[in-house]
């Protein structure tokens, strides 16, 4: 059950004729038959009732609350404090704690078991489950190594060039237009080679994400090796390259990658990215 335990509060079910506080409920570690409920409901809404009724409506079980909670017809009742209804049962959830979840983590008060996690939900010894930046290993604890079975987009953040080409500029008319492309090492690890839309301003070439992004590709691609590019694109007198490198990213980054300076690249700076 996910790591629940439960402790199931037995309803005691009034026949009809019973005064309001005749109605108790004690907790038991056996099933009973109904949450804390009063006498069977009337009207043929509830005739074939699996759940309670209500103003002599059915409240189907898999339709009910802590506050309309009992079975076979029987009137709705309300669950004590820190109960739930299960199958038409005040139940009560045993608190995750160390002898509860010795290898899992707690989110709200339920375990976590250690099979279930993964970068959004980490932890162990009935910790608060944390959660780990996008992409990374959770082995008890967030590890920064690159999970290789999650997918990652690769955002292009920014990137600079010289501001010439050697002596002379890189257009007559002044700096490049600037396109980045990125591909992976190992085509068959998955992903596909993805381009930037052209930036022209050299000194100041900044991507927002939802124009920055280059493509997906799987961890194992990622991990693998991926080659980035960049262009003057000139489509009178073609494309020329500016410089390419190629980066085996192992660990994941909030902030992000830095290639370093390569060819006439000054900087470029990307992402991985939940796609």
């Amino acid at each position: 059950m996910g790591g629940r335990w439960l402790f199931v509060a037995v309803g005691l079910v009034c026949a009809v004729g019973c005064s309001s506080g005749d109605a108790d409920s004690s907790t038991a570690e056996t099933g009973g038959t109904g949450g804390s409920a009063g006498s069977a409901g009337s009207g043929s809404g509830c005739a074939s009732c699996d759940g309670c009724c209500a103003d002599s409506v059915c409240t189907p079980l898999g339709s009910q609350t802590s506050d309309l909670c009992g079975v076979r017809g029987a009137a709705c009742g309300s669950c004590g404090s820190g109960e739930s209804c299960v199958a038409g049962v005040c139940s009560k959830v045993q608190a995750c704690d160390p002898s509860t979840c010795p290898a899992g983590c707690c989110r709200d008060d339920v375990c976590v078991d250690a099979a279930e996690q993964g970068w959004s939900v980490c932890g162990s010894g009935a910790n608060a489950c944390a959660e780990c930046v996008y992409g990374s290993i959770c082995n008890g604890r967030c590890e920064d190594g690159i999970d290789r079975s999650l997918e990652f987009e690769v955002g292009l953040v920014a990137v600079g060039v010289t501001e010439t080409n050697g002596p002379e500029p890189w257009d007559p008319t002044g700096g490049p237009d600037l396109v980045v492309c990125v591909e992976p090492v190992d085509p068959t690890l998955g992903g596909k080679r993805g381009c930037s839309v052209p930036c022209e301003d050299v000194a100041n070439c900044n991507f927002q994400k939802d124009e920055g992004g280059l493509g997906v590709f799987p961890g194992a691609s990622v991990t693998a090796g991926l080659t980035f590019s960049v262009y003057d694109q000139d489509p009178a007198t073609g494309d020329q390259l500016i410089g390419t490198t190629t980066v085996t990213p192992q660990k994941t980054i909030a902030l992000g990658y830095s290639t370093g300076a390569f060819d006439d690249v000054l900087i470029l700076f990307f992402e991985l990215r939940e796609p």
